[in-house]
């Protein structure tokens, strides 16, 4: 593969990843449309072919084989509801542009990374810059809405609040008319506070909570044999530069105050102390706890009663339950695969628009508790399938590099990632534009990762300047 290869796919993953998370900034300032986030997949499709075959002139292993199948499932799928069902053409090109066009960055990356430690790194670096993005962008957010308390001056959210119809449809000067504006939706919806740039509380804590989780393990654990390879620019795998990244996200985290967000970096956390066993990292996690109990404290408290000891709702036989138990009961999803229509759930509602009928609705909309579990409902029942067996494969493959000495660090990362996208169960945002992207393209790099610890290690010269690495048969 010439250099020159080597660049435009450098660039196209990281056209993919900034588009994405950038997706609302730009349809809220150049145009309303769901084509920002085809771009960047139409372009990767564009080179894939231009360089075919030699594009996938890599032996597949059992993720690139899913990945693959995955596509042609999304393409079938698309393909089928537009020539056959004659309607909802809208939403089923929204469906394929969301959930499978991304599969492009995945092998785009994997084809990048292969055989290639160094290169893994330079994408892998993108993440340190997209948490920077992110941590200037809740500051400012935070300053504009708490500080400013003009929340309608930042862009995307203003475009959010038109498009949400929280206000009177039949008012013509909606935004400069405080008296128009439904305060409990307001306030409910979260537009007073900061949001992010992907307009939602949710969906930017979550993508707060992977980047933390991706980003620990090279904090805590020693690089010196990454160093070597990292090809030059290595200023993400100084401890001090993570370390602040880390206590950044955290920060943000707590002034997003999203429940999921905090109890899903609070057991990454827990985990990377049990497993990692970092003294590094046991000192810094003293610091942040104090830190935490100084700033947030009551905060804390008043989670932990508000989930844990309160009893706001009532279980189906009328008796008081905890909003932890309320969220975690698994009625409601039993309730919805049973309610379904045997074609939807074949096909996903999203696919067969036509079929969410009111009855479908009422009886399958689970707005509260694991709603991801009804995820295959929405996407169709061979989305449910391939994702299971594709998050099985990445955690296998993560499993594997923590058996090596020199590439551990990436095993915990990729394990501390998939662990965030499974467990983001309770309305689910990460299927949202972001997070999507970065799981696509970091299991790109987890598969070749993963070929290159399986062959011999004198079989690929860019794995030689690693001496320590481990052979995995």
């Amino acid at each position: 593969m010439t250099t020159r290869h080597q660049k435009a796919e450098f660039y196209l993953i990281v056209a993919g990843l900034f588009a994405a998370f950038f997706y609302f900034v730009f349809r809220a300032l150049v145009w309303d449309y769901i084509i920002w986030l085809g771009i960047v997949p139409a372009l990767g499709f564009y080179y894939a072919a231009s360089i075919w075959p030699r594009f996938l002139d890599y032996r597949f292993n059992t993720l690139d084989k899913l990945l693959l199948v995955y596509f042609i499932y999304g393409v079938a799928i698309t393909a089928f509801s537009l020539l056959f069902m004659g309607f909802g053409k809208t939403l089923v090109v929204q469906l394929g542009i969301h959930y499978y066009a991304p599969t492009i960055l995945y092998f785009l990356a994997r084809h990048y990374t292969r055989n290639s430690v160094p290169n893994v790194m330079r994408v892998t670096r993108i993440f340190w810059i997209i948490a920077i993005v992110l941590i200037v962008d809740i500051a400012i957010e935070f300053y504009v809405t708490d500080i400013l308390n003009d929340p309608l001056a930042i862009p995307w959210k203003k475009a959010q609040v038109e498009n949400s119809e929280l206000f009177n449809p039949e008012r013509s000067v909606l935004l400069d008319d405080p008296s128009t504006i439904d305060l409990r939706r307001w306030s409910h919806q979260d537009f007073h506070a900061p949001q992010t740039i992907m307009n939602g509380r949710k969906p930017g804590g979550m993508a707060l909570a992977m980047l933390f989780a991706f980003i620990l393990p090279f904090f805590a654990m020693s690089l010196s044999g990454l160093r070597k390879v990292s090809s030059g620019k290595s200023w993400h795998l100084n401890p001090v530069t993570s370390g602040a990244i880390l206590s950044a996200l955290i920060f943000w985290a707590f002034v997003l105050l999203n429940k999921t967000t905090l109890a899903a970096t609070v057991l990454v956390f827990l985990a990377g102390l049990i497993m990692m066993r970092s003294p590094r990292l046991a000192l810094w996690s003293g610091l942040i706890v104090v830190s935490v109990g100084l700033f947030y404290g009551p905060l804390v408290r008043t989670l932990v009663k508000e989930n844990f000891f309160e009893r706001p709702h009532a279980s189906p036989t009328g008796q008081p339950r905890t909003r932890l138990v309320h969220t975690t009961d698994l009625r409601p999803i039993v309730s919805a695969y049973l309610n379904t229509p045997i074609d939807v759930t074949f096909f996903g509602h999203h696919a067969l628009p036509g079929r969410y009928t009111v009855e479908y609705n009422s009886s399958t909309r689970v707005k509260e508790g694991l709603g991801g579990l009804t995820l295959p409902i929405r996407l169709g029942i061979g989305w449910g399938i391939i994702t299971t067996a594709g998050l099985i494969t990445a955690a296998a493959y993560s499993l594997t590099l923590t058996k090596t000495r020199a590439l551990k660090v990436f095993g915990f990362a990729f394990l501390g990632l998939l662990f965030i996208y499974v467990t983001d169960l309770h309305d689910p945002s990460s299927i949202r534009p972001g997070a999507y992207e970065v799981i696509m393209v970091a299991l790109g790099c987890l598969s070749s990762l993963r070929e290159i610890v399986r062959d011999d290690k004198d079989s690929h010269v860019e794995s030689e300047a690693i001496p320590e690495l481990d052979r995995v048969p």
